[in-house]
């Protein structure tokens, strides 16, 4: 990966951290921070059913996936797109 994408998604994932944190009560725990990183590419191209795997230990809907249209809606990601 070239240093410029690393330091893209970097700042992509230090603006989600603060904003599951600082806009959400209560705050949106970090280890939902990746979670939230990887639908942004995905709803940027409508693909809005994809499903993307939850960290060990978290579940949606008794599901060890999301996709991409509940993490936008859950997750108040619309100023990403």
């Amino acid at each position: 990966m070239k240093t410029s994408k690393i330091i893209d998604r970097i700042k992509l994932e230090n603006a989600v951290y603060y904003h599951l944190h600082y806009n959400h009560f209560p705050p949106l725990p970090y280890i939902m921070v990746d979670v939230c990183v990887k639908a942004i590419p995905y709803a940027k191209r409508e693909n809005w059913e994809h499903r993307i795997r939850l960290p060990k230990g978290i579940t949606w809907d008794g599901k060890k996936t999301i996709s991409v249209a509940d993490v936008f809606e859950y997750h108040n990601l619309d100023s990403f797109l």
